[in-house]
């Protein structure tokens, strides 16, 4: 396993599926504005659109939660205070961290990669609240396999694709950008700025994206990782 210096992570839907947190998130927040913003829209019509706002606003990249009730309440005239932004964005994460679970075989790629000495690094967007991601990594069952870690838009400036998180991490690390294969799930961020900061960039493909944005290796799962070191 000597193909690449280093090994760096996106985290979100790369190494932990997030898709129960997020269900389970939608419903708690969607209750909670429910029983205390005026309006009359269902708890099921608020978790369908607590959805695509959610889809609409990842895409833009646009990560903090309070805005993301903001414009729920604009678009269904729903009084949502401050406070209550704050109740939600809490319950949002807290419930969020709660029912995330790693993929099957996260384990035991991060321990094989580990046990052949590699270094292993994370490149992981914030979560528009400081600190919350980098609480969700701490107390994540994988923390203890990394070298490094960078949250863009905390320890840098700019989120993904900027290239700065990504040579950051390979700076942390000591190694060469061109001698580290970056795996992540989004082309658009992960793919893109992997391969614009000089390193190889393995996609795994949890759903269908269309155009994969020049990455060197596309994948159904993170086993195949290991294939590709050898």
């Amino acid at each position: 396993m000597a193909k690449y210096s280093a090994l760096m992570f996106d985290f979100d839907d790369t190494l932990v599926d997030t898709a129960p947190g997020k269900q389970e998130a939608y419903r708690r927040v969607a209750r909670l504005i429910h029983s205390e913003a005026d309006g009359n829209v269902s708890p099921e019509e608020l978790i369908k659109q607590i959805s695509r706002i959610s889809e609409e606003m990842n895409r833009r990249r646009a990560y903090s939660r309070d805005e993301w009730w903001r414009i729920l309440a604009r678009e269904h005239g729903l009084s949502v205070t401050k406070h209550l932004e704050l109740r939600a964005t809490v319950a949002y994460w807290t419930s969020f961290r709660q029912h995330t679970q790693l993929y099957p075989d996260t384990l035991t790629v991060l321990k094989a990669i580990k046990a052949h000495g590699i270094p292993l690094g994370v490149v992981t967007d914030t979560d528009g609240w400081v600190g919350i991601k980098r609480w969700r990594l701490r107390t994540s069952p994988i923390f203890e396999y990394f070298d490094a870690v960078v949250i863009a838009g905390e320890d840098t400036r700019r989120t993904k694709p900027d290239t700065k998180p990504f040579n950051l991490c390979a700076e942390r690390l000591g190694v060469r950008p061109q001698d580290v294969l970056f795996v992540g799930d989004k082309p658009y961020t992960d793919i893109v700025g992997a391969k614009s900061a000089g390193m190889s960039a393995a996609l795994v493909k949890r759903r269908e994206w269309g155009d994969v944005m020049g990455a060197d290796y596309v994948i159904e799962s993170l086993s195949p990782i290991l294939e590709v070191l050898r």
